[in-house]
């Protein structure tokens, strides 16, 4: 028995041949009608998907030491339903030659089965090696099976040793050569290209194969190329899902790439979701420069912290109040107010991740009706010329204790009683500030972290706490607050003229003449003591001379 063994030749070729022999033994056994010895040589054949391959089928009919020989009349090939089988004549050898140059056959295809038989003279006589070969494709991987049937038609009647057909399968195993289909259309998850993200999200891809998907990958890569993390995904149906942690990276920016691995060994990473930011940092929100007007104030919204920027414009809990500009910079204004007045804002801004910013309440209001800054009521006036911002704290702020960001000629206007009072900042220099505590004002320089007291009313009480918690941007950070602390009897008086000098550091109270209130009742006193011992001196020396007269 002779066997040729199939050659597989290289893939992706747009058109191979691959030449499969095949020998089929038939044994003429004991006189009988044909029998089919199978060789394990016989066993598997490969081809390419989509690629047309030859299959040549030799039968041989002269095994002579089993008996005599038979003649075979008819060879039926059938091949499986999804094999497409090349129409053109010139690949099937309709016309075969054999030893005895035997050409009289006929050959017909009927779908996929192809047959070569003469039911007149015989087809294959003993001692013959006839060989068919036909050209086909497959368009799907998987394993096929090919039957060839072998007819003897001419069998002797009653012969029972000889069988009228015997059938011959011969495995063709076609190779996937297909990487699996990954597009970004595929993607179907929210994480898409230069999208921002923060929290978990879903990687969500279908992935279609001629053969069939074995991994699916999402790796996670940073701006400079380097891995952070891989994720295998699981799979429902076609499709493959992962969860991603935002919040397990750096805030930056990122590629995700997702590799496909099919049981055939074929990878597809084409497809990548590009220029993702991670973004798990709450924006941070600033209020500042108030602008003012007799009917509309307006100030500046600084938003920092957010990587991907703001979403849309921010928004304002006052609903007159209207919020214009984009991104990092926006503006609030209200118009239509009376004058006089002050209102508490609160912004909030929601960047691209979806993370939410609130500011801290920041009061900003109109001028007063006279036409500077607003008043609560009457009160001394500033040593500084013109104050080019004011910061209005209303009554719960200064209850509460309210902080600003002071450059030098800003302040913050309260109210103590009926009259309103300011804390301002007159100069910045290194880390001091020189601040400017009025009504009747008291002037005090101040270091980063210490802290004064003022009684800005003359009462004898502390009425306004103030400290310096840091000097930033050229900004003082200052933090006031209302009190109400009686006056130490052995606090040191001090001075504060209208001049703007600074008369040191630490609490001072002064009256609008220069000379604390204890002093003026000191001098009060010792001037009544004088006056009374004065007076008795007097009428004693009186009483002396008039005794004296009268003894003379």
């Amino acid at each position: 028995m002779k066997n040729k063994e199939v050659s597989n030749l290289k893939k992706f070729l747009p058109v191979i041949v691959i030449l499969l022999s095949v020998i089929v033994l038939v044994i003429a056994a004991n006189g009988g009608g044909p029998k089919v010895e199978t060789s394990e040589k016989l066993t598997t054949f490969y081809a390419v998907e989509d690629v047309y391959a030859t299959l040549n089928i030799t039968i041989n009919n002269s095994a002579t030491t089993y008996g005599p020989l038979l003649n075979i009349t008819q060879i039926n090939i059938t091949l499986p339903s999804n094999i497409t089988i090349n129409s053109d004549a010139s690949q099937v050898n309709n016309s075969l030659t054999d030893v005895d140059q035997r050409k009289n056959h006929t050959y017909l295809k009927t779908g996929n089965t192809l047959s070569w038989y003469n039911f007149t003279d015989g087809f294959i006589t003993g001692g013959q090696n006839v060989s068919f070969w036909f050209n086909f494709s497959a368009a799907t991987p998987g394993t096929y099976k090919f039957q060839v049937w072998i007819v003897n038609a001419s069998r002797a009647s009653g012969d029972a040793g000889n069988a009228l057909a015997h059938q011959q399968n011969i495995t063709v195993i076609v190779n996937d050569t297909t990487k699996p289909e990954i597009y970004p259309a595929n993607i179907t998850s929210s994480v898409v290209s230069c999208g921002n993200y923060s929290g978990v999200v879903e990687l969500n891809v279908s992935v279609y194969d001629n053969a069939r998907t074995k991994t699916i990958n999402f790796t996670i890569i940073n701006a400079t190329g380097s891995v952070n993390a891989s994720y295998n995904a699981s799979v429902l149906g076609y499709s493959w899902n992962a969860s991603l942690n935002t919040s397990e990276f750096p805030d930056g920016l990122y590629n995700i790439t997702i590799w496909a691995n099919d049981t055939s060994g074929n990878i597809n990473d084409s497809a990548v979701i590009k220029n993702v930011i991670f973004d798990n940092t709450v924006p941070v929100i600033t209020l500042t420069a108030s602008t003012r007007t007799s009917s509309s104030t307006s100030f500046l919204v600084g938003i920092s912290g957010a990587l991907g920027g703001i979403d849309s414009a921010c928004t304002v809990n006052r609903g007159t109040a209207s919020v214009s500009g984009s991104g990092g910079s926006q503006t609030v204004t209200e118009t239509g107010l009376e004058c006089g007045v002050n209102n508490s804002y609160i912004v909030t801004c929601v960047d691209k991740s979806g993370l939410t910013g609130t500011s801290a309440s920041f009061s900003s209001g109109t001028t007063k009706c006279g036409g500077s800054s607003p008043s609560g009521g009457s009160g001394g006036s500033s040593t500084t010329a013109s104050w080019t911002n004011t910061f209005k704290v209303d009554e719960t702020q200064f209850a509460e204790g309210v902080t600003n960001s002071l450059a030098v000629k800003a302040k913050m206007d309260f109210s103590v009683g009926s009259a309103t009072h300011h804390v301002g900042v007159k100069s910045i220099q290194d880390n001091k500030v020189t601040i400017e505590i009025a009504s009747n004002p008291i002037i005090v320089t101040l270091a980063i972290g210490e802290e004064t007291k003022a009684d800005v009313n003359e009462d004898g009480v502390y009425d306004v706490y103030v400290k310096l918690n840091a000097i930033t941007n050229g900004k003082a950070d200052v933090t006031i607050k209302s009190i109400s602390e009686e006056v130490p009897v052995t606090a040191t008086p001090e001075t504060a003229s209208g001049d703007d000098t600074s008369t040191g550091e630490g609490t001072t109270e002064t009256t609008s003449g220069g000379m604390s209130t204890i002093g003026i009742i000191i001098i009060v006193l010792l001037v009544i003591a004088g006056l009374i011992g004065a007076g008795v001196a007097v009428k004693n020396k009186s009483s002396k001379k008039r005794y004296s007269y009268l003894n003379y």
